[in-house]
């Protein structure tokens, strides 16, 4: 061996001969025998680690020998991070956990060896797709809903899940920024740098959900009569499944196979009116608050509910005793030294008022103060009309009470399933009540909500979706 040489060749042109002073050259008779020996320790080690790929039928396998070269199988970036997704959605977290672990656990996954592995389009797409296919089967998002939305954040109105896309996106562009701005000083770098041909790869600027013809109608409809803030408060706060999160926003999304939508969309039916009153449309807005037949017994089980809810923050606030349970009545008047509260109450005064039964009337005795309480779930065109109606209507019950109970003028509480209003936030705007705002009472309404549309007692559910369960 010491007598063995090669050349060395540049441009074409032999330049430098050097010595082999250990080792053999490749197709050497030895060579394959050097190889096993070599190798075969390794391969031992390799089986002992247990380490490997698991194919269909359940057999792992590490690695494989050739005659020169070895080759390892392992899982690939993208099997551990849909196996991490599987576990995040197998789990009793509610939607926004869901959300949020699957950003912080199933993700970092991919993020790390984003900005040095090539990942082709085609795999991007196909593991956002199979991300949001995992997302459908486990009920946490609708099959019909708008995919640009799930991206979205939680204060835009949106899921808060974060894309494969954008997260190689993200990270390849944090690289790309950091070896423009070391490469003045680093030779490596500016080689690197002057070789690299491609410009920083920004993320696309898209269309957003709130632009689409139909997914976006529920959102430019409130942009003008609510509070965009406070009516998406309830995907932060409210913590409901992820099921219940899907159904809901696809109803805003008009998402869900309504009659209206089978034929005015889908093209696969003639007749778009209710199936209950068989007179308006069958749309969303109708099912959960324009429709005379679930007016009777939805309707006020969810107003009641609601108003429930707003009566038992108030008598917490005022060390009252509370309902147990959410289905008991409650009592028509309770008091103490601090306030006297009434619920359901017709009120007698010295003339005839139209308007004297609110739903819930506090009297506060150390203000001398009284708030007269009247909950309503409009539509979200009805927001603004709703509340002048109320204020309108309660008017001469309020002025009646200022005169005989010698208080002072009342508030009146307006909520929505959709919006918030912009002046109010939804509910009474008297100090002592702003522990309530925003939270229980939008979750009850908007899953008593949820379960309208998904109304058992019609003579067939009004939207068909058995993968979402009442929640």
């Amino acid at each position: 061996m010491r007598f063995w040489k090669t050349t060395l060749e540049a441009n074409g042109k032999p330049f430098a001969q050097v010595s082999i002073k250990c080792g053999i050259y490749q197709g050497d008779a030895l060579s394959p025998l050097l190889f096993c020996i070599g190798l075969n320790p390794l391969s031992q080690i390799i089986n002992k680690t247990g380490y490997g790929y698991r194919l269909r039928n359940g057999a792992t396998i590490s690695h494989l020998l050739y005659m020169d070269d070895i080759q390892l199988y392992a899982k690939s970036e993208r099997d551990k991070y849909l196996q991490r997704v599987r576990q995040v959605l197998r789990s009793q977290l509610n939607g926004k956990n869901k959300s949020q672990a699957i950003n912080s656990y199933a993700l970092p996954v991919i993020r790390y060896p984003a900005g040095i592995i090539r990942w082709p389009k085609e795999e991007i797409q196909t593991t956002d797709v199979k991300t949001r296919k995992l997302l459908t089967m486990n009920g946490g998002f609708h099959p019909k809903s708008s995919t640009l939305r799930l991206y979205a954040s939680l204060k835009e109105g949106g899921r808060g899940l974060v894309s494969v896309r954008a997260t190689i996106r993200d990270e390849t562009c944090k690289i790309h920024k950091y070896i423009k701005e070391k490469a003045p000083t680093d030779d490596v770098l500016s080689e690197c740098l002057r070789q690299w041909r491609t410009e920083d790869e920004m993320l696309e600027e898209g269309p957003s959900w709130e632009d689409k013809p139909l997914h976006g109608m529920y959102h430019r409809n409130i942009t003008e009569v609510a509070d965009l803030n406070k009516s998406y408060q309830w995907l932060e706060r409210a913590g409901l499944k992820d099921s219940t999160e899907a159904l809901i926003l696809a109803a805003q999304e008009q998402a869900l196979s309504t009659r209206a939508i089978e034929a005015q969309i889908y093209h696969t039916r003639q007749d778009p009116r209710c199936r209950l009153c068989k007179e308006a449309p069958e749309t969303v807005q109708h099912i959960t608050a324009g429709c005379k037949m679930l007016a009777g017994k939805a309707y006020m089980e969810r107003h009641n509910q609601l108003a429930g809810i707003v009566y038992r923050n108030i008598c917490a606030e005022y060390g009252l005793e509370t309902p147990r349970s959410k289905w008991e009545t409650p009592p028509k008047v309770v008091d103490n030294e601090r306030a006297k509260i009434l619920w359901d109450f017709q009120i007698q005064t010295d003339r005839m008022v139209m308007a004297n039964q609110p739903d819930i009337v506090v009297v506060d005795k150390e203000q001398s103060k009284a708030v007269v309480v009247d909950v309503a779930i409009p539509s979200n065109g009805n927001i603004r009309k709703k509340e002048h109606e109320k204020l309108e209507k309660y008017q001469g019950l309020r002025e009646k009470l200022e005169k005989a109970w010698k208080v002072k003028g009342g508030a009146c509480v307006d909520r929505s399933t959709g919006g918030c209003d912009p002046q109010t936030g939804g509910v009474a705007t008297t100090d002592p009540w702003k522990n309530i705002r925003h939270l229980s009472p939008e979750k009850c309404s908007a899953r008593n909500s949820k379960d309208t549309a998904q109304n058992p007692q019609a003579p067939w559910p009004l939207v068909e979706d058995p993968s979402l369960e009442s929640g």
